[in-house]
C-alpha cells in the first residue's frame, strides 16, 4: 500500500478527539495521541494510544470504556505490540497482541474465565495492522481518485481484510470553513471463515483534509449494531511523552 520513499504522516505529540455517534445519537468521545511514552528513562519508542468512553444519553446503551495502544515500527508503521482493554458495565475484556512477519500472536482474558490464546499467520506476502497503525496507513497512502488497494487489520483478535478506494478530491465544511478533503470508501470483511460462519461485509467512508497533514475529518460506518460515526472536534499539538491512558 506504501511505495518505496513514500512520505509517512505522522506528527509526534498530536492529539485528535472525536465526537462519536451512533444511529445519528452522541454516544461518546473517542481521544488519540501519537508519541512516545513517559518511562523513568524517557526513551520509550513512539506508540498510539487511544480512550473510548461512552456518555450514556441513552438508557438502552450500556455505559462502556475503552483503552488501547499500539507500539509502532517508525519506519514502516507496522505494528509491534498493541493493548486494549474493554469495560462494558464491568465486564472486561483484555487482548494483546505480538505482531511479527509471520502473522500475530494474541491472548484474551476475560472477567468470565482465564485466558485463551492463539496465533493467526500471515496472508502470503501481507502483513497484519492493528486499528491504530492502519489509522496512520490509511493518512499515508498517496493515492489518485480511482485508485484500490488493500490490506488486513487485526479487530478485536480476528483478522479483516480492508479494501479501500480514494473516492474522489472534494470540499467539505469543517471548522466552520469549506475544507479541500480527500474521500476514501472501502468494505472490511472477516477473512479465515468457518463452516457455517457467515461472510458479511461492512462498508466505511473516511475523510481526511488534502494537504500534507491528512488530519482526519469524519469516519462513517457500519457496525454490528448500526451505523457508527466519529467527527473530529478538536486537534491538539503536545510536546514531550505522555501515560499509556491518554486521558492523563
Amino acid at each position: 500500500m506504501l511505495r518505496e520513499g513514500q512520505r509517512i504522516v505522522r506528527e509526534p505529540g498530536e492529539e485528535l478527539v472525536a465526537r462519536a455517534e451512533l444511529l445519528g445519537m452522541h454516544v461518546g468521545q473517542l481521544r488519540i495521541r501519537l508519541g512516545p511514552f513517559c518511562t523513568p528513562r524517557g526513551d520509550d519508542p513512539e506508540h498510539v494510544a487511544s480512550t473510548f468512553d461512552t456518555a450514556g444519553v441513552a438508557r438502552w446503551f450500556r455505559r462502556a470504556e475503552g483503552r488501547s495502544w499500539t507500539q509502532l515500527d517508525t519506519e514502516t508503521l507496522y505494528p509491534v505490540a498493541a493493548g486494549f482493554e474493554l469495560d462494558n458495565s464491568g465486564s472486561q475484556r483484555i487482548y494483546a497482541l505480538d505482531f511479527n512477519a509471520s502473522g500475530y500472536d494474541f491472548v484474551l482474558q476475560t472477567s468470565k474465565g482465564g485466558p485463551s490464546t492463539g496465533t493467526e499467520v500471515a496472508i502470503g506476502k501481507d502483513r497484519y495492522y492493528d486499528a491504530h497503525s492502519a489509522f496512520l496507513l490509511m493518512r499515508s497512502w498517496d493515492a489518485e481518485p480511482g485508485e484500490q488497494t488493500y490490506f488486513y487489520v487485526v479487530l478485536g483478535k480476528a483478522p479483516w481484510r480492508a479494501d479501500v478506494r480514494l473516492q474522489a478530491r472534494t470540499v467539505v465544511d469543517f471548522a466552520g470553513e469549506r475544507t479541500p478533503a480527500l474521500h476514501f470508501k472501502g468494505t472490511v470483511h472477516r477473512v479465515g471463515l468457518k463452516p457455517g460462519e457467515k461472510y458479511t461485509p461492512r462498508s466505511f467512508e473516511v475523510w481526511l483534509t488534502d494537504d500534507d497533514r491528512r488530519v482526519p475529518i469524519e469516519f462513517v460506518g457500519e457496525a454490528g449494531f448500526g451505523a457508527f460515526r466519529l467527527l473530529l472536534e478538536e486537534r491538539n499539538l503536545h510536546p514531550g511523552c505522555f501515560e499509556k491512558d491518554v486521558r492523563r
